[in-house]
């Protein structure tokens, strides 16, 4: 499963659900579609701090919609949250059994009524938000694999960073503190443009990486440019398809020197905001500027407890993760490329993986 072809449109769609909360059901329902399921929920927790609450659902009928987000569900759903690995989507099968899950009263009365059984499961907890996701599939599809989640995983940045940019987006304290104050206080660098692409505001964040001048600057006639002149392009051609899209977001990834971690830059249009910005032109785009995700430091522990892999051979998934090729990896442990090979070749026996890209995959997507 390619991550870019199957999940992109789903990608999408989360970023413009920051102006149109309504989108959540098409977007769940295109997770849903591409990871051959039958239904999902997404629901966020009312914690302290937080004034933010969703509750939605695809491809359930009403009442078993109503069922799953009920009060009386919240509380049988509790010990299984409690036991679930956070920040990472886990097949049910990963932390409870068959025959443990199908006793229970959650399944009895809230899972099997909708003809679920499988279900691959994520609970993020930030300070300021939690929210839970579950995919679900009925029996007869079969289990969730490690390969589906790794790839379920890669949404879980763009899905917290919508759920948090719609929480602090919210009207009431919008209108309390004002935009720009509101966009000040996010981690992201956000900056919003005009139809020129010329910045009009830029926040905290986003002020530092123009002022470091490695990735984002401001070219002639103060418009937002990249550092090098191929980012430059693509930059201008991803704020001219927004600005002539209105509707449609889209992400593009810029260098930064100094061999750091690119930028991830997502755009879309703010026309529905009514935001208004001192001076005569009127804001049209907004971008949201993050890191890429790094390939985190690979926890070889948990890729011998997950896919029961020997220590050498956890080693070698690890340095595979790195972006390390077979040759560099022999010459890094002392052995011959043929005993590399012969481990590489029993690490995707057990990981079920079929490339090397998607061990990979598989690997951050356990271990990261």
């Amino acid at each position: 499963m390619a991550f870019d072809s199957e999940f992109l449109p789903a990608v999408n769609l989360i970023y413009q659900s920051v102006l149109e909360p309504d989108n959540w059901p098409a977007i769940l329902a295109a997770i849903t579609t591409s990871l051959q399921s039958e239904h999902s929920i997404l629901v966020t927790d009312k914690t302290p701090g937080s004034r933010f609450a969703l509750g939605v659902t695809a491809g359930l009928s009403d009442e078993d919609a109503a069922r799953f987000l009920s009060p009386e569900t919240a509380a049988l759903w509790k010990p299984w949250q409690q036991s679930m690995p956070k920040a990472r989507f886990v097949p049910t099968w990963k932390y409870v059994s068959d025959q443990e899950m199908e006793q229970s009263d959650m399944f009895q009365m809230v899972v099997r009524p909708a003809n679920g059984y499988h279900g691959l499961c994520l609970q993020q907890e930030t300070p300021d938000l939690s929210f839970h996701m579950a995919i679900c599939r009925p029996r007869r599809l079969g289990r969730y694999n490690l390969e589906e989640a790794a790839c379920a995983q890669a949404l879980v940045p763009h899905l917290t960073t919508a759920l948090q940019l719609q929480q602090r987006l919210g009207q009431s304290e919008a209108r309390s503190l004002g935009l720009g104050a509101l966009l000040d206080r996010l981690n992201d660098g956000a900056i919003v443009i005009d139809e020129a692409g010329r910045p009009l505001f830029l926040n905290a964040t986003a002020l530092a990486m123009v002022d470091a001048g490695d990735a984002l600057r401001l070219g002639p006639g103060g418009t937002l440019r990249a550092a090098s002149a191929q980012d430059s392009e693509r930059l201008s051609a991803a704020i001219n398809a927004v600005l002539r899209s209105q509707s449609t977001p889209i992400m593009v990834c810029v260098e930064r020197g100094g061999g750091q971690s690119r930028l991830l830059l997502s755009l879309f249009p703010v026309e529905r905001l009514d935001m208004q910005m001192p001076g005569s032109h009127t804001p049209r785009a907004a971008i949201f500027v993050r890191e890429a995700t790094q390939p985190p430091r690979v926890n070889q522990a948990i890729l011998r407890e997950v896919f029961n892999l020997t220590s050498r051979e956890s080693e070698t998934a690890a340095l595979l993760a790195s972006g390390l090729a077979p040759k560099d990896i022999a010459a890094a442990l002392g052995q011959r490329i043929g005993t590399v090979r012969f481990n590489m070749k029993r690490i995707f026996e057990k990981t079920g993986a079929h490339s090397q890209a998607s061990l990979v995959a598989l690997v951050l997507g356990a271990a990261g």
